[in-house]
């Protein structure tokens, strides 16, 4: 029994400390202590028997090793180079994407999000797996993002060098990625290194303002900074997973049902009601008065609306003049904003210009231009120290359960 107890002190004292210790090693009172428990994080668990506390030590270090705040999970950095989201829209590395979305394709933006030079952009691209022939057929009628989320081990594994977890080798593969993510939109059973809204372009037989369109909606999507789905992909980054496995991730979350994204029916519902209604005001007003959700709305942007959507919009007017589908659009979203006072949303904007090109119901642009923003990410957290990628993720998130006896 002496060894037991002996035991368990030894443990307790490893786990816990009590008051005057923690405030010793924490430079303060003991009051100080104790307004210390709510205001920063500090667990403590009653003494059975008595009116006395004990602290949990690892609490106690982690303030006295200069950080004061529980640590960031693996994937979800306390800081990222990549992308500042902000109202006033996103912006790549210091560079308004907006002004880029005037100019530059998304292999451009691509090579500003991977830090490289468009000049080491290759041409090389990974040829048909054999496995096509049989899998294309059965995955033909699926959704685009189904269809790249059964390919894309394939192509992996077609091409060794998809391995390569050097900056050089995650970009060169990361290429791959975005041909290949275009190539399984538009039902394309091989990639080209042609640029990606030409070659998409070219598959659904668009005109060259329609391109640009294209061009435009892939350079706006291709990035929005650490959210859900991004930390999803780098939680499997950090692990050393390839390219093609990170954005596998990134697909699958764009399936769940609280993406906005995963909600590709409704908001294709919606479009489609409003532009078979002769009062496109009617689908928004049923909705309102049943109490249903308006898909593709939000009330984050009320103030001026999603800069993205701004220029998008614009674009359009200007390209397409008095076009009846497009005032139809306009006038459900002033009915929107008139009566709830939400803006659309870029998912909004990019479904209806993704049915506007053509494409399935079902499929939209978004993957593809996201694909580069999931790549980025995918790097940057594999760039961290080795330390960061393999510290267990008990050490780093604040457990807030019952803590042992």
């Amino acid at each position: 029994m002496a060894k037991v107890s002996a035991r368990e002190s030894a443990r307790e004292s490893e786990l816990y400390m009590d008051a005057p210790a923690a405030a010793k090693m924490l430079g303060i009172s003991v009051t100080t202590l104790y307004a210390y428990v709510s205001r920063k994080g500090i667990r403590s668990q009653a003494v059975p028997g008595s009116r006395v506390r004990r602290y949990w030590r690892a609490d106690i270090e982690r303030l006295t090793s200069g950080s004061g705040k529980v640590r960031a999970t693996p994937w979800t950095p306390a800081a990222s180079r990549i992308t500042l989201a902000t109202k006033h829209g996103r912006f790549y590395r210091g560079r308004d994407s907006i002004e880029l979305a005037t100019y530059a394709t998304l292999e451009e933006v691509a090579a500003l999000l991977w830090e490289m030079n468009v000049s080491e952009i290759s041409d090389n691209v990974i040829k048909q797996p054999t496995q096509f022939n049989t899998l294309y057929p059965i995955v033909a009628e699926w959704p685009s993002v189904d269809r790249a989320a059964v390919l894309f081990p394939f192509l992996e594994q077609a091409d060794p060098r998809s391995y390569d977890l050097t900056p050089a080798g995650m970009r060169r593969t990361g290429m791959e990625v975005l041909r290949w993510s275009a190539a399984t939109l538009v039902g394309r059973p091989q990639a080209r290194a042609t640029p990606l809204h030409k070659f998409i372009g070219s598959a659904l037989k668009l005109s060259p303002d329609w391109q640009d369109m294209v061009r435009r909606v892939l350079v706006l999507g291709a990035d929005a900074g650490v959210e859900a789905t991004t930390s999803a992909v780098r939680a499997v980054a950090s692990i050393g997973v390839t390219p093609w496995r990170s954005v596998l991730t990134g697909l699958v979350c764009l399936s769940g049902r609280w993406n906005k994204f995963g909600r590709v029916e409704s908001i294709g519902r919606m479009l489609n009601e409003i532009a078979q209604s002769s009062d496109p005001r009617q689908p928004i007003l049923l909705r309102v008065r049943e109490g249903s959700s308006l898909p593709g709305f939000s009330a984050y942007y009320r103030d001026g609306g999603d800069p993205r959507v701004v220029a998008l919009l614009d674009q359009m007017h200007a390209m397409l003049g008095k076009d009846a589908d497009l005032a139809r659009l306009t006038t459900a979203i002033a009915t929107v904003r008139e009566i709830c006072r939400m803006e659309p949303d870029f998912s909004l904007i990019n479904f209806y210009i993704s049915r506007r090109i053509g494409l399935n119901p079902r499929d939209s642009l978004f993957h593809v231009s996201r694909a580069a923003g999931w790549i980025a990410h995918a790097m940057e957290q594999y760039a961290l120290g080795e330390a960061e990628r393999i510290s267990p993720v008990r050490d780093m998130v604040l457990y807030s359960g019952p803590l042992p006896d």
